[in-house]
């Protein structure tokens, strides 16, 4: 059984509880929040969760295996290292710290101390990223210079040729693919 203690119980907290209970080799024990009021609101969804207010409180469980953190991007690098640095395996909601050199410190931690450092990317199984991820391998889409999503839809932009690219700053937009991945669009643009 992992045991799983959560900081940050706003949006995402109560989601993650929920994901995390699905799994017969998960449990959640602690929650842990600044937020009275929040913590009100996780024990009345998961009355068998303990809260508490402070996050020292959780890296220093012996009972917990891993932090999930749900907090503000700022509190991410922090709490990472310290649950990291005291031998807990985390999940970290993204984005996973506020800078490039935060991000390598946190895989440099981890890796050394042996220990899973997980970033949430809630949509990596939908079914869009999914058929993205079946048209690329396949080379059906242009080399991808962005992936923009909006309102519910999800787009692939490449060049369909990079002749002149780097010296003349233009692009000649490729390929485009809808939400469902019915609706390619290869006409240059």
């Amino acid at each position: 059984m992992l045991n799983i203690a959560l900081v940050g119980c706003g949006y995402w907290g109560p989601n993650l509880i929920r994901n995390f209970n699905s799994f017969a080799e998960c449990r959640v024990k602690k929650a842990c929040d600044i937020d009275k009021e929040r913590l009100k609101h996780i024990k009345s969804l998961y009355p068998d969760v303990e809260i508490v207010s402070e996050f020292e409180h959780l890296i220093h469980d012996t009972d917990i295996d891993a932090i999930a953190i749900a907090t503000p991007v700022r509190f991410h690098f922090e709490m990472a290292k310290k649950s990291l640095s005291t031998g807990m395996h985390t999940f970290i909601e993204k984005p996973m710290a506020s800078s490039a050199d935060e991000c390598r410190e946190l895989v440099e931690i981890a890796q050394r101390n042996s220990l899973t450092l997980m970033v949430g990317h809630t949509y990596i199984y939908s079914a869009p990223i999914q058929k993205m991820k079946e048209r690329f391998k396949a080379n059906s889409l242009a080399a991808i210079l962005a992936i923009v999503a909006c309102a519910g839809l999800l787009f692939a932009v490449g060049a369909t040729k990079f002749t002149n690219l780097e010296t003349t700053g233009t692009m000649v937009v490729g390929s485009t693919l809808s939400v469902t991945g019915a609706t390619t669009n290869t006409g240059a643009g």
